[in-house]
């Protein structure tokens, strides 16, 4: 059995966000528990896909997969060197 409890921090004015993640896991009749920490560096997708396109490559921005839609500050960058 194992569970994950998971805390996010966005910091804006840094464009950082740090994820917190404590594991609990049963070994035998006892539990361990572990913690990781991951400072992500945010970025813009327009200005990820200038720099693409600045090197040659094609480059699309994706706002959702399907029907599902990302949040208004989450965008996927589809990149391929022709």
């Amino acid at each position: 059995m194992v569970i994950d409890l998971l805390e996010k921090e966005e910091e804006w004015r840094m464009a950082t966000l740090t994820g917190t993640m404590m594991v609990f896991r049963r070994v035998g009749k006892l539990y361990r528990r572990s913690e990781e920490v991951h400072l992500v560096q945010l970025y813009r997708g327009n200005a990820i896909a200038r720099e693409l396109r600045r090197v040659e490559f094609k480059v699309k921005l994706l706002r959702g997969y399907g029907e599902l839609r990302f949040r208004k500050a989450v965008v996927e960058v589809l990149a391929m060197k022709p």
